[in-house]
């Protein structure tokens, strides 16, 4: 069903409308966000949660499929399915799949930093703590929802700066959205740390009470995220998404070992510690990186 999700952001993307690709990006979040939420605090559990998501990406779908309908019938350079699919043959495929797997790859390697501190913890650790982790994780990084539709804005906005050849311009909105973005989103993860263990015992109990140690250790991580937003972003622009795989792949292997020693040594929270370490460290190396490039 995520299918008429991208088609939708792709239709935005090449009509430039910037504001409605945002709105929809952000609704998209919010609504499965909330629907969650609203599951939790009735204490439907698990499969509650499973249900709320597969409900809300059903409405989203059936909201796609409208809007898709709708600008279907104003735009006339949008192709009817009928066309999408005798074109199949025409398109040189080879050329978009290959650029399309450095995307996927560089997606799921950042996907991998998150998971790799639930993972370490559970080789040594009950499978209680690994959910005081999760949850801590989870509640620490609300504010990045924010995130995804600023990081949609800038697929749109970065490249069309670049056909246009304003370097200038590229390099100021780079840095301006990178510092607003951290600036609201470290705003919201310092207040969110306000009813952090009002909530925690809300919707979770007295017996996840331990999470919310981990929570204040976990407030850098939306932080880091923050200033980061547009990385991402400008490494696809500048076609350097090699170098961003490099990158990530390189600090994955050397940052193993001293995660796997902390977390055996100092415990959770000393691999709390490090865990923001090296993502501080691919954040900088990879913003050096990108710095050669907008001079």
């Amino acid at each position: 069903m995520d299918a008429f999700v991208n088609l939708i952001n792709i239709i935005f993307q090449i009509q430039r409308k910037v504001s409605k690709a945002v709105i929809f990006d952000f609704s998209n979040e919010f609504l499965r966000v909330s629907f969650t939420l609203v599951v939790l605090f009735f204490g439907l559990e698990v499969a509650g949660v499973l249900k709320s998501q597969f409900l809300a990406v059903l409405l989203v779908a059936l909201v796609s499929i409208v809007i898709y309908i709708k600008y279907l019938s104003k735009d006339g350079l949008l192709p009817k399915p009928k066309e999408i699919i005798s074109s199949f043959k025409a398109v040189r495929i080879k050329k978009y799949f290959n650029f399309g797997i450095l995307i996927s790859l560089d997606k799921n390697i950042s996907d991998l930093y998150s998971l790799l501190p639930i993972f370490f913890l559970g080789v040594f650790y009950p499978a209680e703590h690994v959910a005081y982790l999760n949850i801590a994780l989870k509640y620490a990084t609300l504010p990045l929802i924010l995130l995804s539709p600023v990081s949609r804005l800038l697929d749109i906005r970065l490249p069309q700066m670049t056909v246009e050849s304003d370097i200038v311009k590229l390099k100021r909105s780079f840095y301006k959205v990178s510092v607003i973005s951290g600036v609201i989103v470290s705003i919201l993860a310092l207040v969110a740390l306000i009813p952090a263990p009002y909530l925690i015992k809300l919707f979770y109990g007295e017996s996840y009470e331990k999470s919310i140690l981990l929570i204040y250790y976990l407030a850098p991580l939306p932080i880091l995220s923050g200033f980061a937003v547009g990385i991402g972003s400008l490494f696809r622009v500048l076609n350097k998404l090699k170098a961003a795989l490099i990158i990530n792949v390189s600090l994955i292997v050397l940052g193993i070992v001293p995660v796997y020693l902390t977390i055996r040594g100092f415990g959770v929270v000393g691999m709390i510690i490090v865990y923001i370490i090296w993502l501080s460290v691919s954040n900088l190396i990879s913003f050096l990186y990108i710095k050669r490039f907008l001079k």
